[in-house]
C-alpha cells in the first residue's frame, strides 16, 4: 500500500472507531435546540508531505489590488489531543458532512475569504462556500469551486474565495459554510484544516447541516480562515504618494496643473491631494475632475486659502459620487482669475522622476504641455 495513503486510512479508521461520534447539547445559535449526534472523521497528512511555510503569515495592513484588507483570521494549526507528527488535521467535507465557521467582522463590507482546503482521492464533484447571517438562513452569497481549483495535500495552500462584495454589520456574527455538492463516505472528499484550543475567540467551528449544528469535533475548535473587507463603502483605487520635496509651480488663471489618472472604479467618491500655499493667495484654489484636459468637467470643488498650510499636507475632498464612463480622468488644479506672484500662490507636491501614471500636465499661455517623468501626489477612491 502507498505509504502516504496508508497513513491517512489508518488514522481515519482509528478515529472512526473511537472518536467519530460526538453527542453534545446544541449551542444557543442552533435551530431547534435538540440534542443530536453527528459523525465526524479526520484526514491528516505526514509532515514530509505538507509545506506550511507562509500559511500562518498574514499581512494586516497591506492593501492588495482589489483594495480590500484583512479583517478577521485564524491561521494556526495547533493541536492538543492529536499526534504532533502530523502537522495538519482537517474535517471531512463530503456528502452530508457540512462545516461552518462563525466570525465577527469589523469592516462594513465583506469582499472575499481564504480557507485552508484540500481534496483527497480526486473528487469529481464541486464544493460550495457560502456566507450566511444565520445558519438556518439563505446564503447572502455563495461560490462554487471545481475540483481543479482545490489543491491536493502535497500542494496545500490557502484557497482564495472571491465573491460579489456584500454589506455586513460590524459586531454581528456571520458564518462561513462549506459543503460538497456530491460524494459520500468513504470515497473522494474535501477537507478543511482546523486548530484546537479556541484560537479564534470571536467564533467557533461547527459541523452539521439543515436544522442541526454542533461544535466541530468537540469544543474549542476553529477552522483556518481569513476574511477581507473594506473599511468604508469606498476604497483606495489609484495613488501616487511620493513627495520628492521639490518646489512646485504657480497655479493661476493661465498656469493650471493637471494629472492623468487611469481609474479602476465605476464610481468616483473621494479625492486626496498633497497641497500647500505660498504667502497669502487672495482667491480659492479650484479642483476639477474632467473627461479631457479642456472640457467635460464632471465636478469642481473649492479650497479656500485658510484650508491650506505653507507646509505640504494631504487634503481630502469628499465629492458627489461620479459615475465614470471611461477609465481615464484628469484632475485639474486652477483658479478663476490671474492673481499673485510666486510669493502668493498655490503648489501641488509631486514625484520626479516618476512614470507611474502616464504623465502630468502644465497649462501655459492657453496650451497644455506634458511631462512624462513627473506625477503629482494624489489618491482616488471609489466603488467598483
Amino acid at each position: 500500500m502507498n505509504q502516504k495513503l496508508g497513513g491517512i486510512l489508518l488514522c481515519m479508521m482509528f478515529f472512526g472507531a473511537s472518536m467519530s461520534v460526538i453527542s453534545a447539547q446544541l449551542p444557543e445559535h442552533t435551530i431547534d435546540g435538540r440534542v443530536k449526534s453527528f459523525d465526524q472523521k479526520l484526514l491528516l497528512f505526514p509532515s514530509e508531505d505538507v509545506d506550511l511555510e507562509g500559511i500562518g503569515e498574514v499581512d494586516l495592513d497591506i492593501p492588495n489590488p482589489k483594495g480590500d484588507m484583512v479583517d478577521q483570521f485564524m491561521v494556526e494549526t495547533e493541536y492538543l489531543s492529536f499526534d504532533p507528527e502530523y502537522p495538519v488535521y482537517g474535517l471531512i467535507i463530503t456528502g452530508p458532512y457540512q462545516m461552518a465557521q462563525s466570525f465577527v467582522p469589523t469592516f462594513p463590507t465583506l469582499t472575499r475569504i481564504k480557507l485552508l482546503l484540500w481534496k483527497h482521492d480526486n473528487p469529481t464533484f464541486p464544493i460550495q462556500i457560502s456566507i450566511r447571517e444565520n445558519l438556518g438562513d439563505d446564503d447572502l452569497v455563495s461560490v462554487i469551486k471545481s475540483p481543479m481549483e482545490i489543491p491536493m495535500y502535497e500542494e496545500l495552500s490557502l484557497v482564495n474565495i472571491d465573491f460579489q462584495d456584500i454589506p455586513v454589520v460590524p459586531g454581528n456574527t456571520y458564518y462561513i459554510v462549506v459543503q460538497a455538492l456530491g460524494g459520500g463516505f468513504p470515497g473522494p472528499m474535501y477537507a478543511w484544516a482546523f486548530s484546537e484550543g479556541d484560537p479564534y475567540v470571536h467564533g467557533e467551528g461547527l459541523a452539521g447541516g439543515d436544522d442541526t449544528w454542533i461544535p466541530a469535533y468537540g469544543l474549542d475548535t476553529d477552522f483556518v480562515f481569513i476574511t477581507y473587507g473594506l473599511k468604508s463603502d469606498d476604497f483606495l483605487d489609484q495613488s501616487q504618494t511620493i513627495d520628492s520635496g521639490f518646489d512646485s509651480f504657480i497655479i493661476d488663471e493661465t498656469r493650471s496643473l493637471g494629472q492623468t489618472v487611469c481609474t479602476g472604479v465605476s464610481v468616483l467618491t473621494k479625492l486626496s491631494l498633497k497641497l500647500f500655499k505660498n504667502g497669502n493667495p487672495n482667491q480659492d484654489l479650484l479642483v476639477s475632475i474632467r473627461k479631457s484636459l479642456k472640457s467635460g468637467t464632471l465636478v469642481t470643488m473649492h479650497i479656500s486659502p485658510d484650508e491650506l498650510s505653507e507646509t505640504s499636507e494631504w487634503i481630502t475632498l469628499d465629492i458627489p459620487d461620479i459615475e465614470l464612463e471611461g477609465s481615464i480622468i484628469y484632475i485639474i488644479l486652477h483658479t478663476e482669475t490671474l492673481f499673485g506672484t510666486m510669493q502668493d500662490s498655490y503648489g501641488w507636491s509631486y514625484a520626479k522622476p516618476s512614470d507611474l501614471f502616464e504623465k502630468a500636465w502644465f497649462l501655459k499661455d492657453g496650451l497644455w504641455y506634458s511631462n512624462k517623468n513627473l506625477d503629482f501626489c494624489f489618491e482616488t477612491y471609489g466603488i467598483k
